[in-house]
């Protein structure tokens, strides 16, 4: 998990430090269970400016955001929903 964040940013363009990346996914994987909503959401995109966002181009924000959260949240759920319909039709 914590790795995803780091190549969206670096598919982005951004070359800089990763530790206080890699500071900031960990403290996000801390905080997302106290959000109420599925997935951590809000909590996971608030921390993640929060946190990670002043290590980071101002420009890069938004994409990361949306890209990191397709590949942590849309994609399992969607392998988790195609393997839930192949294990009903066997």
């Amino acid at each position: 998990m914590i790795s995803i964040l780091i190549c969206v940013l670096h598919a982005l363009g951004w070359r800089g430090p990763i530790a206080p990346i890699i500071t900031g996914q960990a403290v996000m994987q801390v905080l997302m269970p106290l959000s109420p909503l599925p997935g951590g959401a809000v909590v996971a995109e608030s921390s993640c400016l929060v946190l990670i966002g002043p290590s980071t181009p101002e420009s890069m924000h938004v994409s990361s955001l949306i890209l990191g959260r397709f590949f942590t949240w849309v994609i399992p759920v969607a392998v988790g929903g195609i393997s839930r319909g192949a294990r009903r039709v066997a």
